[in-house]
């Protein structure tokens, strides 16, 4: 089954791995909820780089949140390490904010998308009920 679904989204089989476990057996994820919208961090660690995402509304206090957060996670490792973070570009004052805090601008990119292409007939199967069918699932 996940060859289909691979192929079907387009994804080359690195691609696929990666996207099943993107930040590693070392990874950890964390939901703020301090404000009016919740945030996410996520966090993996290679060596003495931790690589991290901020996934939240353009204001001060997630950011705050997670920059004592990722100070935290230098000190029960009992050393300090290098913290690459990936924002959104629409999240200036966040960003603002961790620049406030020693962190600086590495680069920037672009995100470009890859069209899909799918075949309408498998995708209108998928869709139809399947109410009153029992399939024996094998594992």
């Amino acid at each position: 089954m996940s060859h289909d679904v691979r192929w079907q989204i387009a994804l080359t089989p690195r691609e696929w791995r990666a996207a099943q476990d993107p930040l590693g057996r070392r990874g950890r994820e964390w939901v703020w909820t301090g404000g009016d919208e919740p945030a996410l961090l996520r966090v993996g660690r290679g060596g003495a780089v931790a690589r991290a995402a901020l996934l939240c509304e353009d204001r001060r206090e997630p950011a705050e949140a997670a920059i004592a957060l990722l100070h935290r996670l230098d000190r029960e490792a009992g050393r300090r390490g290098t913290v690459e973070l990936l924002l959104p570009g629409h999240l200036t004052g966040v960003a603002d904010v961790f620049r406030d805090h020693g962190f600086h601008d590495a680069a920037r990119f672009e995100l470009s998308v890859r069209p899909i292409a799918q075949r309408t007939q498998r995708l209108q199967l998928a869709e139809r009920s399947l109410e009153g069918t029992v399939w024996p699932a094998v594992q």
